[in-house]
């Protein structure tokens, strides 16, 4: 290694501690100098202290939450029929006609589930020509998630 390289940085460092042992001493001043008000450098370079006003943290906003803020967001709404446990063994096997059994009983209420959430039980409808879901029961949502997530289970 070039040690005329080292050598500046090692000087910048022993002025730095320089520097802090004069502040530390409580003079108020830096090189011989005021560090207050204005004070000009051997550069002829004027340089101003600068007071700033203390920041104040804004009340919090206790007025009513703005929840039309949501109506553009998109979520992600399905109808489960039911579930199956399944091995890959078994899932490879199947085939094309093969009937999976489901958890639920025909004519069991289906569950609607928002973001995977459980949301809604419903039942299946027809409305010209297409499959709809009629609304049956909402789920209670002054109970946490988790529980309503056992629920649906």
């Amino acid at each position: 290694m070039n040690e005329s390289a080292d050598q500046p940085e090692a000087d910048s460092l022993s002025d730095a501690a320089h520097l802090d042992q004069e502040l530390d001493e409580g003079s108020g001043a830096v090189g011989g100098r005021s560090n207050r008000g204005i004070d000009e450098q051997d550069d002829g370079e004027v340089v101003t202290s600068v007071q700033f006003a203390q920041l104040e943290v804004p009340a919090a906003h206790k007025g009513k939450p703005r929840l039309s803020r949501l109506n553009n967001v998109e979520v992600d709404l399905s109808v489960e029929l039911g579930r199956k446990d399944m091995t890959v063994r078994e899932l490879a096997k199947l085939k094309v006609q093969d009937i999976i059994e489901l958890d639920k009983l025909a004519g069991e209420a289906f569950d609607i589930r928002v973001n995977n959430r459980p949301f809604a039980e419903g039942e299946v409808v027809v409305v010209t020509d297409l499959m709809a879901v009629r609304i049956t029961k909402m789920m209670d949502y002054s109970r946490p998630p988790e529980e309503l997530d056992e629920e649906m289970l």
